[in-house]
């Protein structure tokens, strides 16, 4: 998953800071299974004499996460600032076709031609975040800095009700039910770069004594 992330912020006092981001996120494959109401042993389920069950296959096609955040720097050593911060805002999740591929323990083109499309979902939900890392001044305006971000977007819909495909399956007739996930959790670790477009928030050298 490939995830782009750019922000603007302000140094409120030499402490405490707030920003607003925009994160990308790419897309990300997902694949499992599921059977038919009725189920019986190893997933498979009694349809038409047979036992059957379903390859899904999907993806999350994107998510774009909107977050105002505040930190607070914990002091500046040689350079290093340490820091700690939170943040709430929203995501649009955006998630693929489902497919449902049926396949049967015995061979029957009728069965194995009964496939399903679920329609994706795209939708806006809640999301917070925690972050943790340290700045390097480089210059007076420009500093490097790693951290660590934890992303939670809430759980909402995946997909909708499956209409018939191929097979005896009238097509757009509804079959099966919606899907939902129950949450998504992001762990990032980042490095990027800061710049000020001022000089607020410059570290000052000690001043001299004089003495040698």
């Amino acid at each position: 998953m490939v995830s782009i992330q750019g922000g603007i912020g302000y140094q409120v006092t030499d402490y405490f800071r707030i920003d607003g981001t925009v994160k990308y996120l790419g897309s990300s494959d997902f694949d499992g299974s599921s059977a038919p109401a009725g189920s019986v042993c190893n997933g498979g389920a009694v349809y038409a004499g047979f036992t059957c069950a379903y390859n899904d296959d999907s993806e999350l096609e994107s998510a774009t996460i909107f977050m105002a955040n505040a930190y607070v720097d914990l002091g500046t050593v040689n350079g290093f600032t340490p820091y700690v911060g939170a943040g709430i805002g929203g995501a649009k999740v955006k998630y693929g076709d489902l497919l449902n591929d049926q396949t049967c323990t015995v061979a029957d083109p009728a069965c194995d031609a009964e496939d399903f499309v679920h329609s994706g979902e795209t939708e806006t939900r809640f999301a917070w975040a925690i972050h943790a890392g340290a700045a390097y001044d480089v210059s007076c305006r420009t500093k490097i800095d790693a951290g660590y971000t934890y992303t939670r977007i809430e759980g909402g819909n995946m997909f909708g009700t499956g209409v018939g495909a191929v097979g005896g399956l009238t097509p757009g007739v509804a079959q099966g039910g919606n899907g939902f996930d129950r949450g998504i959790d992001i762990h990032e670790g980042r490095v990027g770069l800061r710049y000020a477009l001022s000089d607020a928030g410059c570290h000052q050298p000690v001043a001299s004594t004089g003495c040698i």
